[in-house]
């Protein structure tokens, strides 16, 4: 698989033995700290098991619509404490909240902060590769450096293969790469033409297997977001991965990799 990178999005709150697994099952792979929960003893834990150069960050700026002034000065109190010890290959940024469908209908001070944003992270990670969940197709954004292409839906590979083209094909029109996120071991399933997500949702390995082939030799695809997925959607479960995961992970990196 050609890539720049391989974003393996791997939350601290996995147990010490999957968190080592999840780091030592492909040497390219990079651990997801996420900035939302972040705090000094989880940096630290994660610098004690992997190297500076494979941490990724992850963060939802403005998710709740905070101000941008108290995101600006959040990002200058904590970003460069971040810098200081890592060197993330791949940063991802959900913008979901704001989005809007292109450029027109996008409101030029959404837009701008949207702009701010990405120059902030960039003035502290000027070496790393920027994704907005799902920047770039669907959701307008000013900068970027990977288009976003989402794949919730892996039993229908049809459908996901729609999805991983259409990245591609405006990722090619604009001269970028793609960032894939992907739902492992969860997802967006339809019963009677209704769809709802499903976490966890043990849809059956094959699947992955089907999905990490198709995907393994394309040379667009510059980077893959994984998403673990939780025992239930209920808020007392939150921080707990469900074990089925791990069997979705390890199906998925032994097949890109093979």
């Amino acid at each position: 698989m050609n890539t720049h990178t391989r974003g393996i999005y791997a939350p601290t709150y996995l147990t010490g033995g999957q968190f080592d697994e999840v780091a030592e099952l492909s040497e390219e792979s990079t651990v997801g700290f996420s900035l939302n929960d972040s705090n000094s003893d989880q940096l630290d834990n994660l610098l004690g098991m992997v190297a500076p150069n494979r941490i990724n960050i992850t963060e939802s700026p403005l998710h709740l619509k905070s101000p941008l002034p108290t995101w600006l000065g959040w990002a200058h109190a904590t970003l460069p404490r971040i810098a200081e010890d890592t060197a993330p290959p791949f940063i991802g940024l959900d913008c979901e909240v704001f989005g809007r469908t292109n450029e027109e209908d996008t409101p030029p001070e959404i837009a701008s902060q949207y702009e701010i944003i990405y120059d902030t992270y960039r003035t502290y990670f000027p070496n790393s590769r920027i994704a907005w969940y799902d920047g770039g197709r669907g959701r307008w954004m000013p900068k970027w450096d990977y288009i976003a292409g989402e794949c919730y839906r892996l039993p229908d590979l049809d459908k996901t293969i729609d999805e991983v083209t259409a990245a591609e094909h405006v990722a090619t029109a604009e001269h970028k790469r793609v960032c894939l996120w992907v739902a492992l071991n969860a997802g967006y399933r339809t019963v009677d033409g209704t769809s709802g997500w499903l976490d966890p949702w043990d849809y059956g390995i094959e699947h992955v297997v089907a999905f990490a082939e198709y995907i393994k030799d394309r040379p667009m695809i510059a980077a893959i977001q994984l998403f673990p997925c939780h025992p239930t959607g209920l808020p007392e479960h939150k921080g707990k991965v469900h074990p089925d995961w791990m069997e979705y992970y390890r199906a998925f990196i032994s097949t890109v990799l093979r």
